[in-house]
């Protein structure tokens, strides 16, 4: 293979003017697999990398090049050095399929580069990380399997303050993070808030009042689990992203696998003993589906209708789904957290159970359920942390929402937003916090910051960490 080193001119208003060196980062992506097995096409389709740290951005690829056609693509990315440290950057290959913006991921969690002087990333696309240790600090004890009767099973991990132990009379706040594995711990997704770091420090410093933080997983049903209202798509869907194969010769339930998901429709399909199942995570269902003559799947649930489409040699490249839903079950996480993980976080822990002690905070999805806590259950939560929320959720209901509440306590509430997220991600955030003010909330109750060139990651709201502990936590609010 031709060594091939192509560097992007958009990636050098990063670089700092006098440096002696840069941060670079090679990355190979071997792609001659999936070209045999017709997962790629590089006449009609391109792969690039997306990733939590500029120059890449989850929101757009950087394109790589095969210029010499082998089937390995090629690019190198230059970082900003600010300092001597090494960075762990969280990044993921993804195909880009012409009309199909959310297809292409790779399977599996976010791969990790640790970026200092001139490294090189080759491997095939696709192929799975290895594993990272984890990065928990301080003392942190994992409840695993905590069951629901309204939602599936989840580990719940619970971070108890440097004091803990040495006076057992002292009761403290408790602060609930959604997706609790990623606010504690890189291992899984290559970037965490930090969250445990950050308040090891604060506390021991004396900046912040002692506190219990637990933080909740996520399940493969995130998008139903932290949305309260669902979104039923209209017309057909088509699903490119395909893992499963079939000939002319083959049935499709003679051939086990498995189809890929994408972010919105949160689809898998899976063949098992003969039977075709859909799993529609987004909306924590399974159905079986039918086969009928005309080669077409139909579900029991007479409004989803499977359709898989073929090339001319009969080969699947996609499924068409209509009648398709995701969200809306963030009623039943609300009565989780409320009628059963606090009362057992309180029965085990010496905590302050009032409302005013007791917080509950995410982002993105996480963000948007936590707002709907709040303004539902505002005897229960003094505190929001509303972090990179995602209001476009279903025509951004939740301001609609934030319209008709009408309790007179008015818990504190944390906003940001980062002008890197998305085009209408601070224009959202402005009406969020506006319908707020209109119903009461003043700059005593009310912090709303937007963060220059900040993205929607953890590495992003990592920086944030101390900030939103303080305006919690500051330790004159305690006795």
């Amino acid at each position: 293979m031709i060594r091939k080193c192509f560097l992007l001119s958009l990636c050098l208003p990063f670089v700092v003017v006098g440096q002696t060196s840069a941060d670079t980062v090679l990355f190979r992506i071997d792609l001659r697999t999936a070209i045999r097995n017709g997962i790629f096409n590089p006449q009609h389709e391109q792969v690039g990398i997306r990733g939590g740290q500029p120059p890449l951005s989850w929101a757009s690829s950087v394109m790589a090049s095969d210029t010499d056609r082998d089937g390995i693509y090629e690019v190198a990315v230059i970082f900003a050095k600010n300092d001597t440290r090494l960075v762990r950057v969280s990044y993921k290959f993804k195909m880009e399929h012409p009309g199909n913006g959310n297809s292409g991921w790779e399977e599996g969690p976010n791969r990790t580069v640790m970026v200092k002087g001139k490294t090189t990333i080759e491997r095939a696309f696709d192929s799975l990380p290895e594993p990272t240790p984890p990065t928990f600090t301080g003392k942190i004890i994992t409840h695993s399997g905590f069951k629901s009767k309204y939602l599936p099973v989840r580990n719940i991990f619970v971070y108890l303050p440097p004091n803990y132990d040495h006076n057992s009379r002292q009761r403290y706040p408790v602060l609930y993070m959604h997706d609790g594995r990623n606010v504690l711990d890189a291992s899984v997704i290559g970037q965490e808030w930090e969250m445990d770091e950050a308040a090891e420090q604060l506390i021991l410093k004396g900046e912040i009042s002692p506190f219990i933080l637990v933080a909740i997983d996520n399940t493969p049903h995130r998008i139903f689990e932290y949305t309260h209202e669902a979104i039923v798509f209209e017309g057909k869907q088509t699903l490119r992203r395909i893992d499963m194969s079939t000939s002319s010769n083959e049935d499709l339930l003679a051939a086990p696998g498995r189809y890929g998901v994408d972010f919105l429709s949160n689809i898998s399909i899976t063949t098992t003993e003969k039977s075709l199942w859909l799993h529609s995570h987004g909306s924590a269902s399974k159905v079986k589906l039918e086969k009928h003559t005309d080669g077409t799947y139909h579900s029991v649930k007479k409004d989803l209708h499977v359709q898989f489409l073929r090339d001319a040699n009969n080969q699947i490249t996609g499924v068409e789904i209509t009648g398709l839903r995701t969200g809306g079950g963030g009623s039943l996480y609300g009565k989780m957290l409320v009628e059963e993980i606090k009362p057992f976080i309180d029965r085990t822990y010496r905590t302050l159970k009032a409302a005013k002690q007791t917080f509950v905070g995410g982002s993105s999805l996480g963000g948007l359920l936590t707002m709907y806590l709040g303004i539902t259950y505002p005897n229960v939560f003094g505190g929001l942390l509303v972090v990179s929320p995602s209001v476009w959720w279903k025509d951004e209901h939740v301001v609609q929402a934030i319209q008709t509440f009408k309790h007179k306590r008015h818990p504190k509430i944390w906003i940001d937003m980062g002008t890197a997220e998305s085009t209408n991600a601070v224009p959202s955030a402005n009406r969020l916090v506006a319908a707020l003010r209109a119903k009461g909330w003043t700059t005593k109750n009310l912090s709303y910051a937007v963060v220059p060139n900040a993205q929607h990651n953890e590495t992003a709201w990592a920086q944030r960490v101390p900030d939103m502990l303080r305006f919690l936590l500051f330790h004159k609010q305690w006795p």
